[in-house]
């Protein structure tokens, strides 16, 4: 081969090997730029979901703070159409006729006449009503004692209110609802109701603390208030985890005597029971906590 043909196959050999470098390194490069492309958007992604989560979060309890301020503005209604008239007023004494709204009137107890007087000129709007008016399937208020405060709903089925809230927003938070199979008097032997596990501590999530005695001993008492101011007090008894499968899940199926039979410490002369359910922290899906309480008032 001539010097100069060797010359010429021996450049080409050089330029393929910086070509093919440059191929190398560019790859290279693309994919180092992908990588940091892709990081970025995982990290964008992850940023919006967690900042579109604890917007959610916040704005479900904005709304059930809300519904807790209008129900604790004034429960005990500032009327004294109830009390006994004192003597000398032109009702000789006689006791006025009721007025539907909140029991534990305000009665002739009172003797500052200007507490009397500035409660009488308030104007009064009975809790229960404003939340009939905001949704319907209002059925009463919950609590346990300083550690849940709900409004109660029941919808036409189970699904309702799992993702809507008790004012119709679309939320993850839901509500807390009794089982559509229930009787909304709290008059079967067993009623049921459910809420969220909510990761920012909301919803039914405190119920879990309750697996503690020394809490639960301090948490004993469920009230429920209903949208006809009916007050029902339940005491826990026990809090377990079930498997969502069981027939107790069913307030169709279960009894009196199936509660006996299966939750130890359940008073025997108890005669109706309220079940509250809710999710845990557990891989499986199926499992879910229970508290049981037993009507003792």
């Amino acid at each position: 081969m001539p010097n100069a043909a060797k010359g010429g196959f021996f450049m080409n050999s050089i330029i393929n090997k910086i070509k093919s470098r440059f191929k190398t390194a560019a790859r290279g490069r693309f994919l180092y730029i992908a990588l940091i492309a892709a990081g970025i958007g995982l990290i964008g992604f992850s940023s919006y979901r967690l900042i579109a989560t604890q917007l959610e979060y916040s704005s479900a309890r904005s709304e059930y703070q809300e519904l807790r301020e209008i129900f604790s503005a004034m429960t005990v209604k500032p009327s004294f159409a109830q009390a006994q008239a004192p003597p000398g007023d032109g009702n000789g004494g006689a006791e006025a006729p009721e007025v539907p709204g909140a029991p534990g009137l305000l009665g002739p107890g009172i003797e500052d006449e200007e507490l009397r007087m500035l409660l009488e000129m308030v104007a009064w709007e009975d809790p229960m009503q404003l939340m009939l008016d905001k949704n319907p399937d209002f059925v009463g208020w919950m609590t346990i004692d300083n550690l849940i405060s709900y409004p109660l709903v029941q919808g036409q089925n189970n699904n309702r209110y799992l993702n809507t809230t008790f004012l119709g927003q679309r939320n993850s938070s839901g509500a807390i609802f009794m089982d559509y199979r229930n009787n909304s008097a709290l008059s079967d032997p067993v009623t049921i109701i459910y809420g969220h596990n909510m990761r920012d501590g909301s919803m039914f999530r405190p119920l879990h603390r309750l697996r503690d005695s020394a809490i639960l001993s301090d948490h004993q008492y469920i009230t429920i208030t209903t949208h006809d101011w009916e007050v029902f007090t339940y005491r826990i008894f026990a809090a377990r985890t079930i498997n969502v499968w069981d027939v107790e899940n069913d307030p169709l199926e279960i009894t009196g005597a199936a509660v006996f039979r299966s939750v130890r410490g359940a008073p025997g002369d108890a005669e109706q029971f309220l079940i509250l359910s809710t999710c845990t922290d557990s891989a499986d899906d199926d499992e879910r906590l229970r508290i049981y309480a037993a009507l003792i008032d």
